[in-house]
């Protein structure tokens, strides 16, 4: 009986669980997995909505390339008009667009007339604060498309106010 009632007392001396340092060290593994991963996804999550604001854009081009096909130039472009052919964009007339993946209808005006090639420009902006333009200014050699990129809200579309100038690749 003695013997029962020793082994019993050592059972209930016998601690379970982790000690302090243990846990320590299992709070310290997870914070270095967290400070790897959380920059990680901060830049996988930038980069993919810079790119929806591209993606966006380049539909909108699409859609202008089609109106200009369909009546000959640019020259009574305009929000509505590219809104009938690509419905799922959101466009507005103005030089900067002010809400997240909008898309800002800009073209040249000012005597040029009808079937000739006016420079015509879409602007939109990222979450990220990015704004991106693709102006065709005559779509040849000697007058190539941009594919602009700024952070800070253009004034103009095309040339001054822009802080890259790349090509579509660049994007």
């Amino acid at each position: 009986m003695k013997r029962r009632l020793a082994a019993a007392s050592r059972l209930t001396d016998i601690q379970d669980g982790f000690t302090m340092v243990e846990l320590m060290v299992i709070v310290l593994i997870i914070g270095i997995l967290a400070a790897i991963a959380i920059p990680t996804y901060l830049g996988v999550s930038a980069s993919a909505q810079n790119k929806q604001a591209e993606a966006t854009l380049r539909n909108a081009f699409s859609a202008e390339k089609i109106y200009f096909f369909q009546h000959n130039g640019y020259s009574s472009i305009n929000a509505t008009q590219l809104a009938k052919i690509e419905p799922s964009l959101s466009y507005v007339d103005a030089i900067a667009p002010s809400k997240v993946n909008e898309v800002d209808v800009w073209y040249a005006t000012g005597g040029v007339p009808h079937g000739t090639y006016a420079p015509e420009c879409i602007t939109t902006y990222s979450q990220t604060g990015n704004y991106y333009s693709i102006y065709d200014n005559g779509g040849t050699s000697m007058a190539p498309i941009q594919y602009l990129k700024s952070t800070q809200m253009p004034t103009t579309c095309g040339g001054s106010g822009w802080s890259t100038t790349t090509t579509a690749a660049g994007w």
